[in-house]
């Protein structure tokens, strides 16, 4: 019992390319196709297939899911409902992690409200303390988001989107 959160990535994978005029099978869906269910992709479709996994997990993380409450919704996080969340607003999140372990001393406190990563009470939430665990959370969150940074998922160009959720 407790806080879980996730990063979900999602990612279209085009059936065809249609750059030369006439449709060709890309390679990528190629490859996907044997993995899905049999017959459950239509064969005379246009359509591609889209992938869904975690880019990161949390496990009462509560001041990432504040910061998540506080810059994604205006009423607040339901339960088990997924929201999305550009590149933009994960590099805002990084940048806001940064702050805060650049300031990991008596100043702690003041510089995770001013950028809204205060823990978070809730039930079976985890430790309301800025504690060793606080810390490693909030490097995981930097740590992740390099990663994707890096992959080049956070690019304007990219095709893929992340969506937030929690269960608690």
């Amino acid at each position: 019992m407790g806080l879980d959160q996730y990063l979900e990535a999602r990612q279209y994978v085009s059936k065809s390319d249609w750059t030369g005029g006439v449709p060709v099978t890309t390679a990528d869906f190629t490859t996907l196709e044997p993995m899905t269910q049999t017959g459950v992709i239509d064969p005379n479709s246009f359509s591609g297939i889209t992938l869904e996994y975690n880019a990161a997990q949390w496990r009462k993380a509560n001041a990432i899911h504040r910061w998540m409450e506080d810059n994604l919704t205006v009423d607040g996080l339901e339960n088990c409902q997924s929201y999305s969340i550009n590149s933009e607003k994960l590099k805002e999140l990084r940048e806001a992690c940064n702050r805060v372990l650049a300031a990991k001393s008596d100043k702690t406190a003041q510089v995770a409200e001013e950028n809204g990563l205060t823990p978070m009470q809730g039930f079976f939430f985890g430790s309301y303390d800025f504690d060793e665990w606080y810390f490693r959370d909030l490097e995981y969150t930097v740590e992740t988001i390099n990663r994707l940074d890096q992959a080049g998922a956070l690019n304007p160009e990219s095709d893929v989107t992340f969506t937030y959720r929690a269960w608690w």
